[in-house]
């Protein structure tokens, strides 16, 4: 199972630069703290990571990008880009032992095969939802 380890969250909503620590397979991660302070936004910045969704305007006001990266139990790390000017939105994926990242563009809204190859996560629609 390959499991993310830690998630960096840049400029994502209300978030300028979190990392979040995760535990390890059979721990459980709580996320808590009062209303209005970026819980949600965590799971939001996952789901651009591992669904390309949402879409659109979730990058933090005045920045530039949004970026957000997951270290995994693999040593792979899987990059979510995106400039504010439209300029850049790729994923990156930076291999084990390696410096320079595989840069993917030009995959629309879809989630490039080879990212769900290290997530292992797939959407799953459930009747007409």
């Amino acid at each position: 199972m390959n499991t993310i380890k830690r998630l960096i969250i840049e400029n994502f909503q209300s978030h300028q630069k979190t990392i979040v620590d995760l535990g390890q397979v059979g721990e459980l991660t709580t996320i808590v703290g009062p209303s209005d302070s970026g819980k949600t936004a965590i799971l939001r910045a996952l789901r651009l990571l591992l669904f390309n969704t949402p879409l659109g305007t979730d990058i933090r006001v005045g920045s530039s990008f949004v970026r957000v990266s997951a270290e995994y139990s693999s040593g792979h790390i899987v990059i979510r880009e995106r400039t504010a000017s439209g300029n850049r939105n790729q994923y990156k994926i930076i291999a084990p032992g390696e410096t320079e990242p595989l840069i993917l563009e030009g995959f629309g809204v879809n989630v490039p095969l080879e990212i769900t190859e290290i997530t292992g996560v797939k959407p799953v629609t459930i009747g007409d939802i």
